[in-house]
Parts: structure tokens; C-alpha cells; sequence
């Protein structure tokens, strides 16, 4: 009988963790997904610009000041914010490396992403002020499509973009909502591999717009952490058949584990796959850990770069 009770106390004790697990990752999916783009501030003219940025009960207003592409101050005009006014002191980090890739500050994450998209949407006004001073007809250069969830896609996408040659634009397919094609003659689409899949947003761009990229000189990249034949494997099974048959370079730049940005139960997750897969090393949850190749990078630029516009 005192062994039926423990048993009894250990599968209620397991249930009840399992129902913890289950509430907790329900309330991590329900938070706001907010990605912040890169903006290259050699594209922003000079100027003071406004950015408003508003989700989960918390609101931002910012004023950003631009002087020879370089972010001169960031004003907080508005943080309606709840806990999370220390997030303020995140101004000074962009400042600081004039970009937006800072660390969020701890304890207080949905007001620091909320400041970093306000001050991205000001940025991109400048960005789109510049665009509209150049005069005459724009040539036809790169697109970089990307879609990213921890940030390593966008990334690698900024590091090919800076090691191409002629214009080149970058457009993140989770945060923008037009896309004019028809202004490229060569389009890389590039993606992260999470739980074996590259992002739907990806799948569904090369479905809705085969036929149109199928005319242009198309590059493929993925990010993922594994290599070899499984790498090899995960590329070709993320783009259209017609896509990867036309493909003028098609890489695996690596990926990163930004163990940082994950919950609890995508670290643990990881932790099992790791344990059941020789091929990775063993893991440190708490550092995070990236195999990003800057070799593989440069290999894809050079094969676009060397792509005949005429043929």
C-alpha cells in the first residue's frame, strides 16, 4: 500500500510539473514577437526624426538626431512603461555602437525592444528622406530577403550585404509589407532552420513568387548549427526545386544558439537534442554559442558578385 502512495505522489508530482511547464510556455508564446531591423546609417540623411513604437502595455515615443550618419542623441519623449523604465538607459548603448544590436537590458525586455523598434522606425524615416533626395533612375542591384528569429539570419544578411557589390537592399519578410521585385535582377532568400524547418515566411515567398524569381539571378543561403550531409540536406529542403536548379550560389553560413533569447523550454530542448546527437558538442545554456562562417559568407558573395548581368 505505501508503495501504491508513492507512486500515486510521484505521477501527481510529475503532472503537476508538466501542467507548470505547459502554463509557463503558453504564457512565453502569448509575449509580443518584436524584431528590430538593421539600419546602415550611411543611408540615413541628416536630421531629427520621431519614432513611435506601442505593444503589451507599453508605449514609446523617440526623438533621434542624425549628423554625418552618426546617431548624435536619442530623446525619450515618451515611455509609458509600468516596470520597465531602466530599459531607458538602452539609448546609451546605441549611442555608443551606433547600431542597433545591443544588449536588452535584464529585467526590463519588452520596454528595451520597444525603444529599439521606436528609434528603428525613426531611422527609417531618415532612411526613406535620403532615398527620396537621390535623383534620376536607380539601376536595378541585390534584394536580400531574409526571415530571422533570434537575429543570426539578419545577421549574416547584413555581413553578405556589406561584401556586395552595387546597391543592395535588405528586406526582413517579418516586419515589412511591400516588396516591388521587379526593381532587382538578382534576389538572395535566406532563412534560419528551427525545429527542422526554415521559417514559413520563407516557404510561402518562394511559392507566392516563383515565377518572377525564376527570371532573376538567385542566391540561397540557411543558417543552421548543423553541418556536413544533414546541413547539405536541410538547404535543399528548404527552397522550391526550381529555385535550387537555377541558384547561382547556394550556402550554409552557420548558425548561433542565442541561448539568451530563448525560454526555458527551447533551452531544454536543446539540451535533449544535443544529448541524442553526437554531432554537437556539449552545451553551455549559459553562454551563448554561434559557428557563423565567415569563409561560407565569402564564397556566396563572390560567386553573386561574379554573376554576368548579360547572360
Amino acid at each position: 500500500m505505501k508503495k501504491f502512495s508513492k507512486i500515486l505522489i510521484i505521477t501527481i508530482i510529475i503532472f503537476a510539473i508538466l501542467a507548470i511547464i505547459g502554463f509557463l510556455y503558453i504564457k512565453f508564446m502569448e509575449l509580443p514577437v518584436i524584431e528590430v531591423r538593421h539600419i546602415n546609417l550611411k543611408n540615413v540623411q541628416d536630421g531629427s526624426y520621431i519614432g513611435e513604437y506601442k505593444t503589451f502595455m507599453v508605449k514609446v515615443v523617440v526623438k533621434v538626431d542624425v549628423i554625418n550618419n552618426e546617431i548624435t542623441s536619442i530623446e525619450i519623449i515618451e515611455h509609458q512603461c509600468g516596470l520597465g523604465k531602466k530599459a531607458e538607459k538602452i539609448t546609451k548603448e546605441i549611442e555608443k555602437l551606433q547600431s542597433l544590436d545591443v544588449d536588452i537590458i535584464s529585467g526590463a525586455t519588452i520596454s528595451s525592444k520597444v525603444i529599439l523598434k521606436a528609434v528603428e522606425i525613426a531611422l527609417s524615416e531618415g532612411k526613406n528622406r535620403m532615398s527620396l533626395i537621390i535623383k534620376g533612375v536607380r539601376s536595378m542591384g541585390t534584394l536580400i530577403v531574409y526571415a530571422t528569429k533570434y537575429g543570426c539570419t539578419e545577421k549574416c544578411a547584413v555581413i553578405l550585404s556589406e561584401k556586395l557589390t552595387g546597391e543592395v537592399d535588405l528586406y526582413n519578410l517579418k516586419t515589412e509589407k511591400v516588396l516591388n521585385l521587379s526593381q532587382y535582377d538578382k534576389v538572395i532568400i535566406g532563412g534560419s532552420i528551427y525545429m527542422g524547418r526554415i521559417q514559413k515566411e520563407i516557404s510561402d515567398f518562394c511559392i507566392k513568387n516563383l515565377n518572377l524569381l525564376k527570371e532573376k539571378k538567385i542566391g540561397l543561403f540557411i543558417c543552421c548549427m548543423r553541418g556536413g550531409d544533414i546541413a547539405k540536406a536541410q538547404l535543399e529542403s528548404s527552397f522550391p526545386r526550381e529555385l535550387l536548379y537555377k541558384a547561382v550560389a547556394q550556402e550554409v553560413f552557420g548558425g548561433e544558439f542565442m541561448f539568451k533569447k530563448m525560454s526555458s523550454i527551447e533551452r531544454f530542448i536543446v539540451r535533449i537534442v544535443a544529448k541524442l546527437d553526437k554531432s554537437f558538442t556539449v552545451l553551455d545554456t549559459s553562454k551563448d554559442m554561434s559557428n557563423v562562417s565567415d569563409k561560407s559568407i565569402n564564397r556566396f558573395a563572390q560567386r553573386m558578385n561574379n554573376v554576368c548581368l548579360n547572360e
